[in-house]
C-alpha cells in the first residue's frame, strides 16, 4: 500500500471519527434537553412551563433576526474559504472579482432604469404641469368672461328694472288719464244728449217748415253721431295717409 493510500485512509478515519463524535454530542445533547425537559416539567408548574416557552420562543426570534443579519456575511466566508483552500486563492479572487462586477452590473442596469423611470416621470410631470397651467389660464380667461358677462347681465337688470319701473309709472299716469278721459267723455255725451233731446223737444214744440220724418231724420243722426263719428274719422285719415303715400318723397322743399 502506498503513502497516498495510507494518508487517505488516515484523513477518512479521521473524518468518520469526527462524524462519530458529532453524532455522540447530538446524541448527548438530545438527552441532555430531554431530560432538561422532564426535570422543567416536574419540578416546574403550567405557568413556569409557559414562561419558559415565552422566553425560548423570544430568544429564537433574536437568534433568528441576528442570523437574517449575519447570514450575507457568513455566506461569503464560507464561499472564500471553500474556495481558496480548494483552488487556491487567485482562483477565489477571479469568482470573487466576477460576483463584484455581476452585482455592480445589477446596480447599474437597476440605477439605469430607476434613472430612466425617474426622467419619464419627470417629463410626465412636466406635461401634465403644461395641461395644468393651460388648464388654469383657460380657466382665469372663461371666469373673466363670466364675469363681465354677469356684470352686463346686472346692468341689464337694472335697466329693465328701471324700464319697467318707468313703464309702470306710465301705466299708471297713462290709466289716469284714461280713467279722466272716459269721465270727460261720458260728460260730453251726457251734454250732447242733453243738447240732441233740446234740439229735438225744439223742432218739434217749435213751428218749423220741416216735416216729421225729416225732423225725425235729423233727429237719428245728431243721436247715432256718437256711433259713426269714429268710423268716419277713421275713413278720413286712411285717405289721407292713400293721399300722402302716392305723393313724391325724394323732393327738395327749397331750390
Amino acid at each position: 500500500m502506498s503513502t497516498e493510500s495510507c494518508s487517505q485512509l488516515l484523513e477518512e478515519q479521521k473524518q468518520q471519527n469526527v462524524q462519530l463524535e458529532k453524532v455522540q454530542e447530538q446524541i448527548t445533547a438530545q438527552l441532555s434537553q430531554t431530560l432538561g425537559t422532564s426535570i422543567s416539567a416536574l419540578t416546574c408548574g403550567p405557568t413556569c412551563q409557559r414562561e419558559n416557552k415565552i422566553n425560548e420562543l423570544r430568544q429564537k426570534y433574536l437568534d433568528a433576526q441576528t442570523n437574517k443579519l449575519i447570514a450575507p456575511q457568513q455566506v461569503v466566508n464560507a464561499e472564500k474559504e471553500y474556495y481558496t483552500f480548494a483552488e487556491g486563492t487567485a482562483a477565489y479572487d477571479v469568482i470573487r472579482t466576477k460576483e463584484l462586477q455581476d452585482q455592480a452590473n445589477k446596480l447599474g442596469s437597476l440605477m439605469q432604469e430607476n434613472f430612466i423611470e425617474e426622467i419619464y416621470n419627470i417629463e410626465l410631470l412636466i406635461k401634465m404641469y403644461n395641461i395644468m397651467l393651460i388648464d388654469a389660464d383657460n380657466t382665469l380667461e372663461l371666469y373673466n368672461d363670466y364675469e363681465a358677462s354677469i356684470e352686463e347681465l346686472n346692468e341689464e337688470i337694472t335697466g329693465q328694472k328701471t324700464t319697467v319701473v318707468t313703464n309702470d309709472r306710465k301705466t299708471y299716469y297713462e290709466s289716469q288719464e284714461i280713467v279722466n278721459l272716459k269721465f270727460w267723455q261720458k260728460i260730453m255725451l251726457f251734454i250732447y244728449y242733453l243738447l240732441v233731446v233740446v234740439f229735438f223737444l225744439g223742432i218739434f214744440l217749435a213751428n218749423s217748415s220741416y216735416g216729421f220724418f225729416k225732423k225725425f231724420g235729423i233727429f237719428l243722426l245728431l243721436a247715432l253721431y256718437p256711433f259713426y263719428a269714429g268710423i268716419i274719422a277713421k275713413g278720413i285719415m286712411r285717405i289721407i295717409t292713400l293721399i300722402t303715400d302716392l305723393l313724391p318723397k325724394n323732393i327738395y322743399k327749397t331750390i
